[in-house]
Parts: structure tokens; sequence; C-alpha cells
């Protein structure tokens, strides 16, 4: 069996779906305390290089004492700290 989209309906949905992951990512941008000060364009702005990535479970995403160049932020699962 093969499902086809037709060009059109692909590109809306592709389009739609893209500015309703940028509106929620807006939305959890705005909680961040360290951008508060921010208006909502440099919030949209923010948003539009956002990306998200997805990672398994216990997979370690940054270690304690590393140096850091990218901000990241927990939408879904669970934070654990570990202290070595």
């Amino acid at each position: 069996m093969l499902w086809a989209l037709d060009r059109l309906t692909f590109r809306y949905s592709l389009a739609n779906s893209t500015a309703n992951q940028t509106q929620t990512i807006s939305q959890s941008l705005q909680n961040v305390a360290l951008l508060q000060d921010l208006t909502e364009d440099q919030v949209s702005r923010i948003a539009d290089a956002v990306e998200v990535f997805h990672y398994d479970p216990g997979t370690a995403i940054i270690e304690k004492g590393t140096e850091g160049n990218v901000m990241y932020m927990i939408q879904s699962g669970s934070q654990f700290i570990y202290f070595v």
C-alpha cells in the first residue's frame, strides 16, 4: 500500500506544524527568568533559532564542571542531578 500527499497539503501541514512548535517554544522561553526582560519580538527570534532534540531516557546531556556553549531547556521528562 502506498500513501501519497499532494505538495500543497504537505507544505501546509509542514508550515502549520513548524508554526505550532515555534509558538510552544516561545511560550516556554517566556517562562525563563533570564529572558523575562526581552520583548515578544526578541523571544520570537530566539524561538526561531531553537533546535529540538530528543534523548533516550538515561542519556547524559551535560556533565557538571564542563564548559558549556548551549542553553538547554527540558520540555518534558525529568532532570536528575548527580553529584560526584
